[in-house]
């Protein structure tokens, strides 16, 4: 993982055992960059990280979480060009890490777009998103729980 302050990132541990740490942006609050699409993963046997294929979107403040198919899943986030607030825009967008294959994979949206939210997976194929919020600025949190069944 590179020597630079990483922040609003969402980590997992995968179904291989590596932690994967996944989007975020770098800096401090006062030179932070965009968000990243920065995928990289934590071999603990090895204690290395590895650079893997990006996410197709950049995000930051998302939820993630490894399905019953062993796949990674990222929800929603807030992503945009510029470093300030004002140019981040909320994700309704939904993607799947593979890491036998090293690929990800773009899939259905949730209903409307959040970010700040949690995820969560049931013991079945259905995945939660819950909580969040619409925008950057936006303080009102949603009472809101979507499942998702990839």
């Amino acid at each position: 993982m590179s020597c630079f302050l990483r922040a609003r990132l969402a980590a997992v541990t995968g179904p291989d055992g590596r932690i994967y740490a996944l989007g975020g942006y770098r800096g401090n609050r006062s030179t932070k960059s965009p968000p990243l699409a920065t995928v990289e993963a934590y071999s603990p046997a090895t204690n290395t990280w590895q650079t893997l294929a990006s996410m197709a979107k950049p995000r930051e403040s998302f939820g993630a979480v490894v399905g019953v198919d062993g796949r990674i899943y990222v929800i929603g986030g807030l992503t945009g060009s510029g470093v300030a607030y004002p140019s981040r825009v909320a994700l309704a967008s939904v993607e799947a890490y593979t890491p036998a294959t090293n690929t990800w994979q773009t899939l259905s949206p949730m209903s409307a777009p959040r970010a700040r939210l949690v995820a969560a997976a049931g013991p079945d194929v259905e995945m939660s998103a819950i909580g969040g919020q619409v925008s950057a600025y936006d303080l009102h949190e949603l009472g809101l729980v979507e499942g998702y069944t990839p």
